[in-house]
Order: C-alpha cells, then sequence, then structure tokens
C-alpha cells in the first residue's frame, strides 16, 4: 500500500523545495525537531521581547540563521541573510481585534548548488506578539 503511486502527489521544482524547506527552518522553534537539537530559528526565544532589544541582535539573527542554512540545507551556497524588524498594526481575520504586532521579515540570498542558479524567493514574513504568517509570501 506504501508503494502505490499517488496521482494527486505534486512535485515542486529545487528552488521550491528550498524554499519551503528554509521557511520550516524558519518557523521552528529549537527543540522542535527531535532529532537534531539545534533545528530551527533563534528569532523564536525572543519573541516577547520589546522591539528595541530585537532591533540590537538584528546582526545576531542574521549570522545564526546564515549558520543554520549552511548546516541544514546543503542545496544553497553564497548565502546572504537579512533581517527588518518593525511594529505593524494587525487586524485579526474576524476583525474584532487590533493590536500593536512585531513584523519580522527576513530575507535570504544565495545560489542552488545543483545548478548555480541565483536562489532569490520574497522575504519571509513572521508577525510575533500575536503570532501569525503571512501566508501570501510563505505559501503557494
Amino acid at each position: 500500500m506504501l508503494m502505490q503511486k499517488h496521482p494527486k502527489t505534486t512535485k515542486v521544482n529545487l528552488e521550491e523545495s528550498v524554499r519551503r524547506h528554509t521557511y520550516l527552518i524558519l518557523i521552528t522553534r529549537f527543540g522542535g525537531n527531535r532529532c537534531f537539537a539545534d533545528y530551527g530559528c533563534e528569532i523564536w526565544e525572543h519573541d516577547f521581547e520589546n522591539l528595541k532589544s530585537l532591533d540590537g541582535k538584528k546582526h545576531e539573527f542574521e549570522l545564526s540563521i546564515k549558520a543554520l542554512l549552511a548546516k541544514h540545507e546543503p542545496r544553497l551556497s553564497d548565502l546572504s541573510v537579512l533581517v527588518n524588524i518593525k511594529e505593524e498594526p494587525y487586524q485579526d481575520p474576524l476583525k474584532t481585534l487590533q493590536k500593536i504586532t512585531k513584523k519580522v521579515d527576513i530575507k535570504i540570498k544565495g545560489r542552488l548548488v545543483e545548478t548555480n542558479k541565483p536562489f532569490d524567493p520574497p522575504p519571509f514574513t513572521i508577525f510575533f506578539s500575536p503570532v501569525t504568517l503571512d501566508s501570501k509570501n510563505n505559501f503557494k
């Protein structure tokens, strides 16, 4: 039964596969993967800190994400990471509550090792407090 072919299974190209795995790394807390304790993004360790505190850690986050991708996403090379953190109003989907939230944009560039083509997806966006994800950029 496991070996049966399922016509509903879709394959994605290399760039999309790398983008999805990168996104998974970014939204995973440390310890969220039982096999790899260091798999995940450091940003989640700071999700309740104030904006000034986080702003001072942007470079630290960039270095941490770059190291994580170098270790856990070997299909990428020549990595560069840019983190931008700002406050932004957030309206919940039911439009019953509006809050100010922290928005983290993570821009990752590099090269696909297999093809040597540029890897330059749209920025990955995460909102903290309340935690939400920008699905239009992160999922297709």
